[in-house]
């Protein structure tokens, strides 16, 4: 959230992808949300369940996408937000855009189709404590030609 928010007003869209357990944390941070274009929240404490009201107020302050569950894969969860946001894009273009030279043809776009240019403007952050999930999204990122960085914490 500290990174994001050095973006603020930024001309960089930011997808904010957060797993968290306190749902205090959830509840206090949520409005900073709205910095981002997407955020998908993973809650994944035990001891409280939110409601449908709850989550119509969290969500009311941005685009965000929230599951009470863990994310079934996060490298798929990131690879579905960089494939969905590449693949509009593209077709917004082919729509509007007059000028044919820059016009490509618009099919169900996938990350292996991508060119290295398109991947390179990625970046994934990661700031957590897991070693597992650093190495998994560090991993990810080299094979698909995307920047990388993390800070690793203790609690």
């Amino acid at each position: 959230l500290g990174v994001m928010g050095q973006y603020s007003g930024s001309h960089r869209s930011i997808f904010f992808v957060w797993t968290t357990r306190c749902p205090n944390m959830l509840k206090f941070f949520a409005p900073l949300l709205r910095d981002a274009l997407v955020a998908a929240v993973f809650y994944t404490g035990k001891d409280y369940v939110f409601t449908d009201e709850k989550l119509t107020e969290l969500k009311a302050y941005g685009n965000i996408y929230f599951e009470q569950k863990r994310p079934e894969n996060l490298a798929k969860t990131i690879e579905s937000l960089i494939e969905t946001y590449e693949d509009q894009s593209a077709r917004f273009t082919q729509n509007t855009c007059e000028d044919t030279s820059v016009v490509h043809e618009v099919s169900e776009m996938n990350i292996d189709s991508m060119n290295i240019e398109t991947l390179r403007a990625w970046c994934v952050l990661y700031c957590g404590g897991s070693q597992k999930i650093k190495h998994a999204l560090s991993k990810f990122t080299t094979k698909k030609g995307i920047a990388f960085e993390s800070e690793i914490f203790n609690w």
